[in-house]
């Protein structure tokens, strides 16, 4: 792990930050919180102030509380991760990476691009912090390279019940919202349109142009990033996209839909739907990690955004997002791009797939010529080895989720693969 000394930095909003100069010459700004959480299922509200504790800014802050990753290195950790901190209402701060040079002329008139990384994870856990998340590097290339950035990195709500889900049961959150006069559900991406906010505000006290914004994501972060550009508040001017289309993970669901799954979650909890003062109760008597079971025990899938015009004025699918996306006139550019494995994270689920199964079914929905050049493609064969077979279709799942996003009438049958496969 890198080694650092202690600096203080004078913000000219937020007072004097302490931060950590890495040996690389990058200084670092962590846990910075950019927004409060009032309670279990109300919307974040903008940090416009710190306190003492908080302008310590050397270590790493909470994470939102989640499953543990099922997927970690082969081997034991990398170097740069660390052990995460649960607190489901301190999980919304973020990491300001920068060159100490830029900090030394930083004023309310930054000049510095920017870039906004928001983590993947599957909307089921992920965090800003450590390990491959550290943009560190990325700073310390870019102003090796003449072209210096700023790198800030959002920590937001997986897509666990503590955050992005929602409900039409007697429509208790979205009497709840209206009672607040906030907008129900979604409770994730507004998390994260609240992250873009702090940083449109508060980014050119560390030498940013908050006009010169790139935000980028992978996976689920990159399936955010696209939801934005659905959305109707411009937050950024440019986009990476790495393995996220709205459609990657699921369509958002409406409020019928969720119904049932409120249902679930409140019986999950011990809690009778009938109760009155169910959501009272599932906000303050439950424990998190008995929501966080409930990804586990319930369907994953529901755990999607709503379909609501209060964040989307018009619901992307697999049909429509292209058209959708080509609206967002407040994006000039946007590089699209895929990770080679997304694969991976169904390694599990694969696991359960017979090799001769597999190939038949692939003959009788796909036709043998078909089915012959793609199980040729990725190497499969009958009573090929399990292992290498289970190697070999990861790939394969992962190029059908993922990479075929850039052909959407190839995806739509890929996506009937997938399904089929699970």
């Amino acid at each position: 792990m890198a080694s650092f000394e202690t600096i203080q930095h004078s913000h000219p909003l937020l007072g004097t930050l302490h931060g950590r100069e890495l040996s690389n010459g990058v200084v670092q700004f962590r846990g910075i919180p950019f927004a409060r959480i009032p309670e279990r299922f109300r919307q974040s509200t903008l940090a416009d102030e710190l306190s003492l504790e908080e302008k310590d800014c050397t270590e790493y802050s909470f994470v939102c509380p989640q499953q543990a990753e099922e997927h970690g290195a082969f081997g034991g950790k990398l170097p740069d991760d660390v052990d995460y901190r649960h607190d489901e209402l301190r999980c919304l701060t973020l990491t300001v990476s920068a060159p100490k040079r830029t900090l030394l002329v930083s004023s309310e008139n930054g000049n510095i691009p920017v870039m906004v990384y928001v983590h993947g994870g599957g909307f089921a856990r992920g965090a800003n912090v450590g390990g491959v998340n550290d943009s560190a590097r990325i700073v310390a290339l870019a102003r090796d390279e003449g072209t210096p950035v700023i790198v800030v990195n959002i920590q937001y709500g997986p897509q666990t019940s503590l955050e992005f889900f929602d409900s039409d049961f007697n429509l208790d959150l979205i009497d709840d919202a209206e009672k607040h006069a906030e907008p129900p559900c979604n409770f994730g991406l507004f998390d994260q349109r609240m992250g873009f906010r702090w940083v449109k505000k508060y980014i050119s006290g560390f030498g940013g142009n908050a006009a010169q914004i790139t935000a980028f994501g992978e996976s689920a972060g990159s399936s955010s990033l696209t939801y934005h550009m659905c959305s109707d508040e411009p937050l950024f001017n440019r986009a990476i996209l790495q393995s996220g289309f709205p459609s990657t993970i699921s369509s958002g669901q409406s409020l019928s839909e969720k119904d049932a799954q409120y249902i679930k979650l409140l019986e999950f909890c011990g809690i009778d739907p009938n109760d009155p003062a169910r959501l009272s109760k599932l906000r303050h008597d439950v424990a998190a990690e008995k929501l966080i079971d409930a990804i586990t025990a319930l369907n994953p899938f529901a755990f999607t955004p709503l379909d609501h015009k209060t964040f989307f004025p018009e619901m992307p699918n697999l049909a429509n997002e292209g058209k959708i996306l080509a609206k967002c006139d407040w994006v000039d550019s946007v590089i699209i791009g895929d990770a080679f494995y997304e694969g991976f994270i169904f390694t599990h689920a694969l696991k359960l797939v017979p090799c001769q199964l597999f190939v038949a079914y692939m003959h009788e929905h796909f036709g043998d010529d078909t089915a012959i050049q793609v199980l040729e493609a990725y190497g499969i064969q009958p009573k090929m080895d399990e292992n290498l077979f289970w190697n070999r279709l990861t790939y394969l799942v992962g190029d059908a989720m993922f990479s075929s996003m850039f052909n959407p009438s190839a995806r739509s049958r890929t996506i009937l693969l997938i399904a089929s496969i699970f």
